[in-house]
């Protein structure tokens, strides 16, 4: 059987955190996009647009996905 250290696998648990908590798929963004494009309420298309464009603050690293 493989042995893998404990460090390597600490780190890809880390890198895979950090990775759910700043970066939204791009699916999932291109979905915000659409649906805010295709959104007949006001509020609701600010609200999308708002969630795709701090998924972009997130992905340069600043802040976590909100």
């Amino acid at each position: 059987m493989r042995e893998i250290h404990v460090s390597v696998i600490r780190d890809e648990v880390k890198r895979l955190f950090l990775e759910a908590a700043y970066v939204l798929p791009s699916d999932v963004k291109e979905g915000l996009i659409q649906g805010a494009r295709d959104e007949a309420s006001d509020l609701a298309r600010s609200v999308l647009r708002t969630i795709a464009e701090n998924s972009t603050v997130a992905a340069e690293g600043a802040f976590p996905l909100c």
